[in-house]
């Protein structure tokens, strides 16, 4: 597929942009995101899964976690899976939805034209056992042929080539945080957590301030403010805003550099 396709070529979306992404995802019926670890594909598929069910009323979105199901994983590689039992494995083992009204609309809604349409999306493909990695591409490839309209799969980069030949359709990749993006984040962290507290100044003053000492920590902790994987967007920010004795040398921080804003013990 690579040798007949621009590999070279992309194009970017943006957060505000994730219309023109939904728009392409109708266009193919499946989508891959692969990245590193850290990078926030899990956050992403959350995100967009509200957002195809707040535009897309008639759509019912599936998330599922595959590294929690290494039971059914199990059980589905010793034996052969057709379309009707792709659905059923779907339905009972991975959605674990009970025998009822619910089952029977989901299934009758992947099997026929109804004005319902299912998307499913399995998140870390990547994080399976390699024994179940072959019965996985094979129920995806059966779940392609009944009338499930979109199916998402996030993996990490070491996988990445195998789905794409596999499914024959190209990944996406996520960029990483630019500066720029730290402190934006940053900023509107902080202003919703219940962390700082200044009774004298209003809220448009607060974000102007946590602006400031957004761009003043990105300037005097960048090495502080990475993981590993340093081109991780989640990870850019995570360690300042989780870890504690960094919360705490953030907040002496804050503190020192506006002794009018108060930190609020966690």
């Amino acid at each position: 597929m690579r040798r007949y396709t621009d590999t070279d070529s992309s194009h970017t979306y943006a957060a505000d942009d994730l219309d023109k992404l939904l728009k392409q995802a109708r266009q193919q019926r499946v989508m891959l995101v692969s990245d590193t670890a850290g990078m926030g594909k899990s956050t992403v598929l959350t995100h967009l899964s509200k957002k195809i069910k707040e535009k897309f009323q008639n759509k019912w979105v599936v998330s599922i976690d595959l590294n929690g199901h290494t039971f059914a994983l199990k059980e589905m590689k010793e034996e052969k899976i057709d379309k009707e039992k792709a659905i059923e494995f779907v339905s009972k083992k991975l959605l674990k939805l009970k025998p009822g009204l619910e089952m029977e609309l989901f299934k009758q809604c992947c099997v026929k034209n109804h004005k319902v349409k299912v998307t499913i999306m399995l998140d870390r493909f990547d994080e399976i056992s390699p024994l179940y990695k072959g019965s996985v591409i094979g129920l995806l490839q059966t779940l392609r042929q009944t009338v499930v309209v979109h199916l998402w799969v996030t993996t990490r980069p070491h996988l990445r080539e195998e789905l794409e030949d596999e499914l024959q359709q190209l990944s996406f990749a996520m960029e990483p945080f630019s500066d720029e993006n730290k402190i934006e984040f940053l900023t509107k962290f902080w202003s919703l957590k219940n962390w700082f507290t200044d009774i004298k100044s209003k809220k448009k003053e607060k974000c102007k301030k946590f602006k400031m000492f957004a761009e003043k920590l990105i300037k005097n902790w960048p090495n502080q403010l990475v993981t590993k994987t340093d081109s991780s967007p989640a990870s850019h920010c995570r360690p300042a805003c989780w870890r504690r004795p960094l919360i705490e040398k953030l907040k002496h921080f804050i503190c020192q550099e506006n002794p009018f804003l108060i930190c609020r013990s966690s």
